[in-house]
């Protein structure tokens, strides 16, 4: 940061603005004993790459959609993934692409699409019979490098590896024999890194009841029968209003009316129980 008192000139707006360029505009590195300097975006690794990426694009995304003269029932962008819920025809969707690309001169996505079943992030989107369910997604070139159970790092690092994974298979199957299966590959994943069974099977516990669920998949105890789930899905639009929008069944999926929605954030969550 500058020494010069001079930056501090302003209110804070204006002193975030000056730091942002002078990090954008001072991206030096060396490449075979050279000496270069990055002229276009920010450089990979830098603590702000995120914020300036997210910043950027919701800059960028906001323009576009606002010169649309057609646009998504729904928009979700996570940093540069974007996932839209289209209602038009394949032509105009085409279309909507295309013009996304000439939009700017340095900015090009590529365009996935389906009327059945899309990947998002980590997650595959199936519509069947007018139902939403969510399951893993993985690529296959994917190759899983959890932490190795000798490594020097402490014990409590390594457990919680297990669980948070755990966690994340659990908010995204939608079937509870479909989390059956990914989790009983995660346990043999860990088992090829050293972890001991019994470590695996109590982390895999221990989240199953932090979330409500019994834990069908354990011999350490015995089968209960599962109660009732409600997921939700929870929608914020973009002037903070909340729609939520459940199923009564935790076997069908969830059963969502995208009616009105606008771009906003969506993320699942549920809870045991009636109501």
């Amino acid at each position: 940061m500058p020494a010069n008192s001079s930056w501090k000139t302003g209110n804070d707006a204006d002193y975030v603005v000056k730091l942002i360029k002078f990090i954008l505009t001072n991206n030096y590195f060396e490449f075979v004993n050279k000496i270069y300097l990055q002229e276009t975006g920010t450089a990979m690794g830098s603590n702000m790459a995120p914020q300036y990426a997210n910043l950027f694009m919701a800059k960028f995304e906001g323009d576009f959609l606002s010169s649309c003269p057609i646009r998504p029932l729904a928009n979700y962008r996570y940093i540069y993934d974007i996932l839209i819920i289209w209602m038009e025809s394949e032509p105009q969707l085409k279309m909507f692409h295309e013009r996304f690309n000439q939009f700017h001169s340095t900015i090009n996505f590529t365009l996935n699409y389906s009327s059945t079943e899309i990947n998002f992030l980590d997650t595959i989107i199936k519509l069947q019979n007018n139902e939403i369910e969510t399951s893993l997604y993985q690529k296959p070139i994917d190759h899983p490098t959890y932490l190795k159970w000798d490594s020097f790092h402490p014990k409590h690092i390594k457990n919680s590896i297990v669980y948070s994974q755990a966690i994340r298979y659990n908010h995204i199957c939608a079937k509870p024999m479909d989390m059956d299966e990914h989790l009983g590959h995660l346990r043999k994943t860990f088992l090829n890194q050293g972890y001991h069974p019994r470590t695996i099977q109590t982390k895999l516990q221990d989240q199953l009841e932090y979330q409500g669920i019994p834990c069908y998949i354990t011999k350490l105890k015995k089968k209960t029968k599962q109660p009732d789930f409600l997921p939700s899905m929870c929608c914020l639009d973009s002037k903070g209003n909340k729609g939520f929008y459940k199923s009564s069944d935790w076997t069908k999926g969830e059963q969502c009316s995208l009616k009105g929605l606008t771009s906003g954030t969506v993320y699942r969550s549920g809870r045991y129980g009636r109501g």
